[in-house]
C-alpha cells in the first residue's frame, strides 16, 4: 500500500517538475485538442495499469507470485523514464544550459538501465549478504505459534509517545526522502545563483515531501506496534491486538537480547530490545525500565 501512495507521489512530483521545465524552455501552451489528446493517454495509461493489478488479483496470482513482483516492475518505470524527467526538466527551470540539461538527463537513463540490466544479480547480491536492498524476493514462511504459558504471563507495552516521535523521525531520515529531496535542494541552490531561476519551485516541493515522508513515518510505527503487546512467562510471545500473535521467543533468545538507546529512547527515558531470530531481528521499542525487566527476566 506504501509503495502504491510513493509511486504515485513520485509520478506526480516527476511530473510536475518535467514538464514544468519543458514548458518553460519552450513557453508553449497545449491546444484544447492537445490536452484532450493528453487527458486520453492519461487514463488509457491508468485503466491499463488497473487492468493489469486487477488480474493479478483475479487469477489469483497472489498465490505463487509475491506482490513485490508487479509493485517492482511498475516503480522501475518511474526510477528510470521518471528520474530522468525530473532531472531535465528541474535542471531547466534552475537556468542551467541546454549541453549540461542532455548530459544530466542521458547520465540519469544509463544509471537506470544499469541497474534494470543487472538487476538479477543485484538480487543475487543481495541475497547473498543480506545487504538489503530491497531486491532479494523470497518470502518468509509463516509457522503456528503457540501462544500457551504454564504460567500467568506478564504484559508489557510500547510507550504510545515514543512511537510518534520515532515515526516523526523515521519519516524525515528515510533514504527514499533524502534521495529525492537532495537533488531537489541542489536544484533550488542552482536556481537561486541563476537570476532566471525559481527556487521556491524546489524547496516547496522539498517541504512537502519531508511532510509526507514525516506522516509515512508515523503511519509505519503506530501500524507496526501500537497494538503490539509482550506477554511475558519465561519465554516472550509478540502479539498485536489486531492482528494476532505475531512471533514468539524463548527465554534464551532473550538472555541474548541486546539493548540499546535510540534518540528518541534518550528524550523519554526508554529502551529498545533487539534480538535476532532466524536472520532477523525483533525489535521491542520504547519500554520502560521495569518492563525491560521483566522482558529479560530479571527479579
Amino acid at each position: 500500500m506504501l509503495a502504491i501512495v510513493i509511486g504515485g507521489l513520485g509520478w506526480v512530483v516527476f511530473g510536475a517538475v518535467g514538464v514544468g521545465g519543458v514548458g518553460a524552455a519552450t513557453e508553449a501552451g497545449m491546444s484544447d485538442s492537445a490536452s484532450v489528446s493528453a487527458g486520453l493517454g492519461i487514463v488509457a495509461v491508468t485503466v491499463g495499469r488497473a487492468v493489469e493489478a486487477g488480474s493479478y488479483f483475479v487469477d489469483r496470482e497472489y498465490e505463487s507470485v509475491s506482490a513485490q513482483e508487479p509493485l517492482r516492475s511498475a516503480l522501475v518505470a518511474v526510477a528510470g523514464i521518471g528520474s530522468a524527467l525530473f532531472v531535465g526538466g528541474g535542471f531547466v527551470l534552475a537556468g542551467a544550459p541546454g549541453p549540461l540539461v542532455l548530459v544530466a538527463v542521458f547520465t540519469v537513463k544509463f544509471l537506470a538501465d544499469v541497474v534494470d540490466v543487472y538487476r538479477e544479480r543485484l538480487e543475487s547480491f543481495d541475497e547473498r549478504t543480506s545487504a538489503d536492498f530491497g531486491l532479494a524476493t523470497e518470502s518468509s514462511h509463516w509457522e503456528p505459534i503457540d501462544t500457551t504459558f504454564d504460567d500467568s504471563p506478564e504484559t508489557v507495552r510500547p510507550k504510545r509517545s515514543a512511537l510518534l516521535v520515532d515515526g516523526l523521525l523515521r519519516g524525515v531520515r528515510s533514504p527514499a526522502a533524502l534521495l529525492v529531496a537532495t537533488p531537489l535542494v541542489l536544484l533550488g541552490l542552482l536556481a537561486v545563483t541563476n537570476s532566471g531561476g525559481t527556487p521556491s519551485v524546489f524547496f516547496v516541493p522539498t517541504a512537502i515531501l519531508f511532510g509526507t515522508f514525516a506522516v509515512f513515518g508515523v503511519f509505519d510505527r503506530l501500524y507496526r506496534y501500537l497494538c503490539m503487546e509482550y506477554r511475558i512467562a519465561g519465554d516472550a510471545v509478540g502479539y498485536d491486538r489486531l492482528l494476532g500473535p505475531q512471533w514468539r521467543l524463548s527465554r534464551e533468545r532473550l538472555a541474548s537480547a541486546e539493548r540499546t538507546r535510540t534518540v528518541t529512547d534518550r528524550l523519554f527515558g526508554t529502551e529498545t530490545l533487539l534480538v535476532d531470530v532466524d536472520d532477523r531481528t525483533r525489535r521491542l521499542p520504547h519500554l520502560s525500565s521495569r518492563a525491560v525487566a521483566h522482558v529479560l527476566g530479571y527479579p
